[in-house]
């Protein structure tokens, strides 16, 4: 019976000294000044006729947005993801949150884009060690 005890709490004390991992979905703590959080974009880049559109170079923003630029490339059906890492607040009360351009060109550079647009979009924003909530949109590339 003692025995019993004994390897519940040796059990017990193994499980109590892990320490928790961080969530690796969560925004995590960048080496810039002034990190704040991030927010992500997801979606599809599709062509007038709603086909997916593979390798398409999609980018958000522009050298004056709170966040640091980022870009993605579009999978074989279209989609993709990007992570914007939050480098500085507005002193608004509505700080957590800001709107971007997000960009699709076709075919990715450095050749001559043949179809490009892009769609505004609300970001929200989620501080350090939270997961981020993600803006989907749908863009159409007009392909010849």
């Amino acid at each position: 019976m003692h025995y019993r005890a004994l390897i519940a709490a040796v059990a017990f004390s193994t499980l109590s000294c892990t320490e928790p991992k961080p969530d690796p979905n969560a925004c995590q703590q960048g080496y810039a000044f002034g990190a704040y959080g991030c927010t992500e974009v997801t979606g599809s880049v599709l062509s007038t006729g709603n086909q997916p559109i593979a390798n398409a170079y999609v980018s958000a923003g522009a050298s004056t947005d709170p966040f640091d630029a980022n870009h993605a490339s579009t999978d074989a059906t279209g989609k993709f993801t990007m992570r914007l890492q939050r480098r500085w607040m507005m002193n608004t009360a509505s700080s957590d949150t800001s709107t971007a351009w997000v960009h699709a060109v076709t075919p990715a550079p450095p050749a001559t884009a043949t179809a490009n647009d892009s769609v505004q979009v609300l970001l929200n924003y989620v501080p350090i060690g939270m997961r981020p909530t993600a803006s989907v949109i749908t863009i159409h590339l007009n392909v010849p």
